[in-house]
């Protein structure tokens, strides 16, 4: 376990979750398998005793983070809502209030261009947390690219930072480090 997920785990290991909130910057989001499954372009912010977890586009990054603040804090535009329907609550309602007894990292490893000479740099940075409750419910979050099968389903998920959010509750999609 490396630094970064020894910070992490700090938090989420720190007692109940107390508090969850899914942020969507643009319009429209997509809600799939019954509203157990969400693709969203904002974040999600995991509130514990000692502190909070965010994993969320970072304006400054211009790409998604797993950070230890808030979405605002991470977000720097009051241009994003949070997110409220009948299966976030329902979601709400599962998870709040258990702890966390495992989380899982995967990292993935991409490239970016630098500078005006398409130089690139490679980089480090998690794409996916998985997290199983004493309840013995699962939240998987998780970076990605994918494609649109049907207005019900999407499809060949792939880790990538730079696109959008996947939350999943007790359902397990294996994800593609090919971008």
């Amino acid at each position: 376990m490396n630094v970064k997920e020894k910070q992490l785990d700090s938090i989420l290991k720190s007692g109940k979750l107390l508090e969850i909130k899914l942020f969507q910057v643009n319009d429209n989001f997509f809600e799939f398998s019954g509203g157990s499954q969400w693709i969203i372009d904002g974040g999600i912010e995991l509130t514990f005793p000692v502190g909070k977890i965010t994993v969320g586009w970072s304006t400054k990054e211009e790409m998604f983070c797993f950070e230890l603040k808030a979405f605002s804090d991470l977000y720097n535009s009051f241009d994003y809502l949070e997110l409220h329907n009948e299966s976030i609550n329902n979601l709400k309602n599962i998870l709040i209030g258990n702890k966390l007894i495992e989380t899982s990292y995967k990292w993935i490893t991409y490239e970016y261009v630098i500078d005006y000479l398409m130089n690139t740099k490679k980089e480090t940075s998690i794409a996916e947390l998985s997290i199983v409750f004493n309840s013995g419910d699962r939240l998987q979050i998780a970076a990605i690219n994918y494609d649109i099968e049907s207005a019900e389903k999407s499809k060949n998920y792939r880790y990538d930072v730079s696109r959008e959010l996947f939350v999943s509750l007790n359902t397990y999609e294996e994800i593609s480090d090919v971008t």
